[in-house]
């Protein structure tokens, strides 16, 4: 039994230093692994620092493009609201005009008609006659 017990006890170091030796080349590829990533952890920052800067650069041209567009709708705002009182302006103006003029104006067109009709009467009263006419009035 002691034969026994000292082949399990050599069966079970050999076992132990088996996964220990396992252990030590796993740890050397995890050191491999993690070396790699440290690398390209590092080549990530130092390309990502100028695009970065670009960015924050496109950023601000942004910024101030959007600052200017909103100052010219502003300005565009401004404008249409003072072509809106122009237009209601004129077309009080139009309608004050209208009120204005449109009863004299009237009132002469009357005059005038009247006048056209009056002279047209009395010519006609005194035209010349014609000879078939004349034997119809006498």
């Amino acid at each position: 039994m002691d034969t026994l017990l000292t082949f399990m006890k050599i069966v079970a170091l050999a076992s132990v230093s088996a996964l220990c030796i396992y252990f030590v080349t796993v740890l050397k590829q995890l050191v491999i692994t993690l070396s790699e990533m440290g690398r390209d952890l590092r080549d990530i920052t130092t390309k990502a620092g100028p695009v970065l800067e670009n960015l924050d650069s496109i950023t601000s041209r942004v910024k101030n493009i959007v600052d200017n567009v909103d100052g010219e709708v502003d300005k565009m705002r401004s404008t249409v609201s003072s072509i809106r009182v122009l237009a209601e302006s004129m077309i009080d103006f139009g309608s004050r005009v209208q009120t204005k003029i449109e009863e004299p104006v009237m009132d002469a067109v009357g005059f005038v008609t009247g006048l056209v009709k009056g002279v047209t009467s009395v010519l006609k009263v005194f035209r010349p006659r014609r000879n078939g006419d004349a034997g119809e009035n006498e």
